[in-house]
């Protein structure tokens, strides 16, 4: 597949749009994901298609399809949100996400030594840190000797 612009000649995200959609957001989240997954010039495609994400070959070509399927963006800052971070995007895994709602939906991180999110340890007080991120602020929630009560008092932390 040759690739213009980040997206694949001859496509209807280089320009052979007949819904008028070109210039909106909705089409501009089908672009990026389709080039996420499909475009190994994109700087993020190692952590998409290279850890087995793809697009539901039902939308690869038909943005019509995919946005039949995701609907308009909700008014404010909303993005697309895989449900199941370890599936691509497909029908039933996507859906309109705030940051908060993604905060709480990310996958552990592959060097992660709890395997839980938001919980790592401290050389500094020799125990585990909690820490918890809602609407885009990290708050520290407290240090602690094991992951199950680092995790425990992550879930149950409300600021």
């Amino acid at each position: 597949m040759i690739w213009y612009n980040n997206q694949p000649k001859g496509s209807l995200a280089k320009g052979n749009t007949k819904h008028g959609m070109r210039h909106t957001a909705e089409y501009d989240t089908w672009c990026k994901i389709k080039s996420r997954c499909l475009n190994p010039n994109n700087k993020d495609y190692e952590e998409y298609a290279g850890r087995g994400i793809t697009i539901s070959k039902k939308w690869i070509n038909d943005f019509m399809a995919f946005y039949l399927h995701i609907g308009k963006k909700p008014e404010g800052k909303y993005s697309i949100d895989r449900i199941d971070n370890d599936k691509g995007y497909i029908p039933g895994n996507v859906r309109w996400a705030t940051d908060s709602e993604q905060q709480l939906n990310k996958r552990v991180q592959s060097r992660s030594k709890s395997g839980v999110t938001g919980v790592h340890w401290s050389k500094i007080v020799n125990k585990w840190s909690a820490r918890k991120t809602i609407n885009g602020k990290r708050y520290q929630v407290g240090y602690f000797h094991t992951v199950a009560e680092a995790k425990q008092a992550i879930d149950s932390y409300s600021h």
